[in-house]
């Protein structure tokens, strides 16, 4: 009875308690909503040597899987780029974020896993740790989910993508409620498992895809100045993106800006700006950048400007193009 009693008395501290009014007076009752992650999981899902990695996760979320296949995270350490940019997998310090363990906390990087490091930033890389699987909704599935609310919010991804993160903070459109997953996961209501149907209703989730939309992140305009003789303004408008454009200190990212003056089809003046996070020349958020040009016309006529903004980068087959505006102008 001894031991009853204490077992009690322990599980109240542990939990809380509130008190009800009972025939006796008013006794402590456990307040049960106050939930104790007192077993980590009933499958064990660390990813490890021993374990299929993701495609063990394929089995009951296969949806997502093909999501992340598509994604840069899958090739985060077989593509060109990377093997290209890290000497060859030299620079050791890069694998880190390219093949965590587990996430990372704050602005301390993810410890880097020493196998399969070709299958990149895993389902693992951000959702287990230790034992337990956390995500931003709660699942009494069998490996379980503990609900996560930093989930739902930029700073999972801070970690490894510290500069970006910062630039975001400093744009203030967290305050617009604007968060990294806003853009680059959008929502989809879906069975989170193949096995839910009939047991489970849809839910929720986010794609895993972690796409760029390139549609509407720039702006081009292009005008005469009222002062200065033949002198052209190109101005550029970062209206699309929470970060700076573009963003990344690491890779070969490029926004490229070209301006054209065309005489019928012939191009009789041509400019063209890079703009690169590495260089330093990229555009904030909410911000305008303007070039200066000065065209002195063959004879005085009417030209076409046409101006122009392409995304590069090595890990895309073709440039995007992001931009474009054309205008009339008599010189």
């Amino acid at each position: 009875m001894n031991k009853i009693y204490t077992i009690v008395l322990l599980a109240i501290f542990l939990i809380g308690c509130g008190r009800k009014q009972t025939p006796i007076g008013k006794i402590p009752v456990p307040n049960f909503k106050k939930k104790i992650d007192l077993l980590p999981s009933l499958v064990n899902v660390r990813y490890n040597k021993g374990t299929s990695g993701v495609e063990s996760c394929a089995k009951c979320h296969n949806e997502i899987y093909e999501e992340w296949q598509q994604s840069l995270h899958s090739q985060s350490m077989i593509s060109e780029a990377f093997i290209r940019e890290s000497n060859d997998y030299k620079f050791t310090e890069c694998i880190g974020c390219h093949a965590p363990s587990g996430p990372g906390e704050g602005l301390t990087r993810p410890k880097a896993r020493d196998f399969k490091l070709h299958e990149g930033i895993t389902c693992s890389s951000c959702h287990v740790v230790g034992n337990r699987t956390l995500g931003p909704i709660g699942s009494n599935a069998p490996h379980g989910v503990k609900k996560d609310k930093s989930y739902l919010t930029s700073k999972v991804c801070q970690s490894c993508h510290q500069q970006t993160y910062t630039e975001w903070k400093e744009s203030n459109l967290q305050d617009e409620g604007l968060t990294c997953q806003a853009c680059h996961m959008p929502t989809v209501n879906r069975y989170i498992s193949n096995h839910s149907r009939g047991i489970y209703s849809k839910k929720m989730s986010a794609k895993h895809t972690f796409e760029i939309e390139y549609k509407d992140s720039l702006k081009l305009n292009l005008k005469m100045s009222p002062l200065i003789k033949n002198q052209i303004s190109l101005e550029v408008e970062n209206i699309g993106s929470g970060h700076d454009y573009p963003t990344g200190t690491y890779g070969d990212n490029s926004v490229y800006l070209e301006l054209k003056v065309l005489d019928k089809d012939e191009i009789v003046f041509f400019r063209e700006e890079k703009l690169s996070a590495r260089e330093g020349t990229s555009i904030k958020a909410k911000s305008k950048k303007r070039f200066f040009y000065t065209f002195r016309p063959p004879k005085k006529k009417s030209y076409l400007l046409r101006a122009r903004a392409f995304y590069s980068s090595s890990n895309l087959k073709e440039d995007v193009k992001l931009a474009e505006f054309e205008r009339y102008f008599e010189f």
